[in-house]
C-alpha cells in the first residue's frame, strides 16, 4: 500500500515502521485500524549487528491518541531475532513509540496523563480517550 497519507504517518508518528493496510470498523465510522510492520532490517538490540537470523514474528495490538476525531488501533508485526555475532539469547525488536507500562502508544499515555492533571475527572478521561 503505497499512499501520501500512510507514508507521513509512518515517517511521523511510527518511525522505523511502515503502515502496510488502514482498515475501518464496520460497527462504527469512529474506529480505524492501523497494520504496522518493520520498515528496516532488524538489528541486534545488544551489538547494532545485522548479522541476525529472524527466529519468529509477533503482533501487539495498542491503542492510540484519535486522529481525526477517530479512535486508532495499532496492529504492530514485530521480530524475535537471534544475533550471529555476539551470540546473544533472543532479542526483541524495538517499537520506539510503544509505552512501556501501558497498551498504548507514549504518545497516547502523555495525553492522558496531561489530561488527569488538568483536573478533569478519570470517567470524562475515560470517554474521551476510549482507551
Amino acid at each position: 500500500m503505497t499512499c501520501i497519507v500512510s507514508d507521513f504517518l509512518s515517517k511521523n508518528f511510527f518511525p522505523g515502521f511502515k503502515i502496510t493496510n488502514i482498515s475501518f470498523s464496520e460497527v462504527s465510522d469512529k474506529d480505524i485500524t492501523l497494520e504496522l510492520e518493520s520498515a528496516e532490517p532488524p538489528v541486534c538490540p545488544h551489538c547494532g549487528s545485522h548479522n541476525v537470523v529472524v527466529h519468529e514474528y509477533r503482533q501487539r495490538v495498542i491503542k492510540d491518541e484519535k486522529l481525526l476525531g477517530c479512535f486508532v488501533t495499532l496492529v504492530i508485526t514485530y521480530r524475535t531475532i537471534k544475533c550471529n555475532y555476539c551470540e546473544c539469547k533472543y532479542a526483541t525488536e524495538d517499537i520506539p513509540f510503544y509505552s512501556d507500562s501501558f497498551r498504548v502508544t507514549k504518545k497516547a499515555e502523555e495525553s492522558v496523563i496531561e489530561d488527569l492533571e488538568m483536573a478533569c475527572s478519570i470517567t470524562d478521561t475515560d470517554h474521551f480517550f476510549y482507551i
